[in-house]
């Protein structure tokens, strides 16, 4: 303040001091414009970056899914191989070939069956009577297989050794039986069977079975032990309230399961999905939950096949391309809650992708091509994005990995379609870029549900695209060959024709080239191939331009190069006048600069090529105008 108060201060000095020392506005235009170049570089730097890296991150995640997979059947083949070792264990304890029974003590075979189902008040008690015998259906006298029975003072109990008509297994594990039947003595109706020679009818709590002697001394040996010890458990049952209570609720709380697959049954012929997944959750959860029940592993067996069962009709349900999304939520829903979520989304993404293909008949190839190739992508997008957002609402991050895989292929089947369907098609470069710019701006709408496969989706369609760019410049360059050996190389006159010239004028305008100021008197200056080479140039530039990319620049100068040379190389040779000759020359650097320009604009940078060519047509014109009259 005191510098601008004082007498000796000199505001025009001090204004040009501080314009000298300060920066231009030039220098910062050129500060800005570089400042733009490196954050453009840098953000396509970035997105190179991104997609090589997310080709990386489908390539991982289909290699985690087959892992999964591997792993899945590594899971079983050890439990195979415990199988076999536990085999192999009883055989070395035993010392005896499979089908060979050892030779047991009595007691030693009462206290096997009985640690099937230990904790079973009805298998305390002590053994009356036992031995060998078949099993038979009571309502159709099937055999059911060899089987130890065991009668104890207060119940029957029934071990299978075996399948119907195979050799019995061994007697050396525990594994090697099953218990069919465990039932109280005061449940039991005892019969001789006239039909089956040695068989006695027992009439249990939940079935009717048929057990047939070996002999008939047997016969009578087990007929007399099971009425003489029925008839003395009723006469002592009064005074065991203890052991009957305990067997009681025993059986009370095992009771429903035995019913469980009978009302999955009916559930799932019922369509009650989620009454038959209530049942099965709730027996393993029984199972799991009480170590009295290990024993019961007939039952189990047969649980477990009714929810394999009940497994297949949902995924049978799920597999329906035509399901709506709340069955799907629910079917969905069932198979985690039966363990089966690794089943569910491998079945659930193979309906989406039937689901795909439904929708891809319904597509017919009706009106332009532009149309069907939108319509096209735009039910294939639009399924994928749904898709990705239920299958996160449906299952939790682990599965991505899956997921993505499967987007990737479905991805690339897409892209071999639509190449087959609409690419191989076409022969004009502008109908083939509409559809691949469509294709790729439906892709860019995944962009929102984390999905950027535009990238991916490029890779897939380029080479394709690439041949539709080099045959439409081949094309162009053959074409301006034909124009420059049948021009007259003389002025266009439309004196006679305005149709003619307004035609000219629009088509000019329409390819945003001021062609008037050649114009004078109804009379162009301009060749005609001159005009002719630049609605095809523009043409041709625009089309590129609709596909540019970080590399699709490199497949488009090179044309532009030949067209323009030769333009240039027949101007030269064959031009008559000197003020002609300026005139086209002049025209070509100019469409030469608007080519330049847009393609610069969308490039993000400088071309090098075009403006060394723009210097070599100068000094052509430049040798030319000294050589011409």
């Amino acid at each position: 303040m005191e510098q601008f108060a004082s007498e000796s201060f000199d505001p025009q000095q001090y204004v040009s001091l501080i314009a000298n020392t300060s920066v231009s506005l030039d220098q910062l235009h050129e500060q800005g414009q570089l400042i733009h170049k490196l954050g453009h570089t840098a953000s396509q730097d970035l997105k190179r970056n991104v997609y090589t890296n997310y080709q990386s991150y489908i390539n991982a995640a289909t290699e985690i899914t087959k892992l999964e997979a591997e792993m899945n059947r590594l899971g079983k083949g050890l439990d195979e191989e415990q199988a076999i070792l536990a085999g192999l264990d009883t055989l070395f304890q035993t010392g005896l070939p499979p089908g060979v029974e050892p030779q047991l003590d009595e007691g030693s075979r009462v206290q096997q069956i009985k640690s099937l189902d230990r904790g079973n008040p009805l298998l305390v008690g002590e053994c009356v009577h036992q031995g060998r015998v078949t099993i038979l259906d009571a309502a159709t006298q099937t055999v059911k297989g060899q089987a130890h029975a065991l009668l104890l003072n207060n119940s029957l109990v029934v071990a299978l050794l075996g399948p119907a008509g195979g050799q019995p297994k061994s007697w050396g594990t525990i594994e090697s039986m099953s218990l069919d039947m465990v039932d109280p003595l005061s449940t039991l109706t005892i019969a001789e069977c006239q039909d089956i020679k040695n068989g006695i009818v027992i009439n249990g709590m939940r079935s009717a079975q048929i057990l047939v002697c070996q002999s008939a001394r047997e016969k009578a040996a087990w007929v007399a032990a099971l009425r003489g010890t029925a008839v003395h458990f009723q006469e002592s049952e009064g005074g065991d309230e203890a052991g009957a209570g305990a067997a009681q609720g025993h059986q009370q709380r095992t009771d429903w399961l035995y019913e469980v697959p009978e009302e999955m049954d009916v559930c799932i012929a019922q369509r009650n999905f989620q009454g038959a997944v209530v049942f099965a959750t709730r027996a393993r959860a029984e199972f799991e939950g009480s170590k009295a029940l290990t024993g019961m592993v007939s039952l189990r067996r047969l649980i477990d096949e009714k929810v394999d069962k009940l497994t297949a009709v949902l995924c049978s349900e799920l597999s329906r391309p035509a399901i709506r999304t709340n069955a799907i939520r629910a079917t969905v829903k069932f198979l985690l809650d039966l363990g089966k979520a690794d089943l569910g989304h491998e079945v659930y993404l193979l309906n989406r992708t039937q689901r795909i293909k439904q929708k891809f008949r319904k597509v017919k190839m009706e009106g332009s091509t532009e149309l069907y190739a939108l319509k096209l992508s735009r039910t294939f997008f639009s399924t994928l994005r749904s898709t990705c957002f239920e299958f996160a609402e449906f299952f939790d991050d682990s599965a991505s990995s899956a997921f993505v895989s499967w987007a990737s292929k479905e991805l690339r089947r897409f892209a071999t379609n639509f190449t087959h369907q609409v690419l191989q098609s076409l022969n004009k470069l502008h109908t083939v870029a509409q559809c691949v710019q469509k294709v790729m701006q439906q892709c860019s709408q995944l962009s929102d549900c984390g999905l950027d496969l535009n990238f991916v989706l490029w890779e897939m369609l380029q080479p394709k695209t690439l041949e539709a760019i080099n045959d439409a410049g081949q094309a162009l360059l053959n074409t301006t060959s034909t124009d420059i050996d049948v021009e007259d190389w003389q002025a266009q006159e439309f004196s006679g024709n305005k149709y003619a010239l307004k035609q000219l004028l629009e088509k000019m305008a329409l390819h945003d080239f001021g062609i008037a100021v050649y114009i004078k008197d109804k009379r162009c200056d301009l060749f005609e191939v001159t005009t002719n080479c630049i609605g095809r140039v523009h043409e041709y530039v625009s089309a590129v331009l609709c596909l540019i990319t970080l590399r699709l620049d490199d497949e488009l100068l090179p044309w532009l190069v030949e067209v323009f040379s030769t333009m240039v190389k027949y101007l030269t040779r064959k031009g008559h006048g000197k003020a002609i000759f300026e005139k086209n020359m002049e025209a070509l650097v100019t469409l030469l600069q608007q080519s330049r320009a847009r393609i610069e604009v969308v490039t993000g940078r400088e071309c090098d090529i075009l403006v060394g060519l723009e210097g070599d047509i100068k000094l052509t014109w430049d040798h030319a105008e000294g050589s011409l009259i």
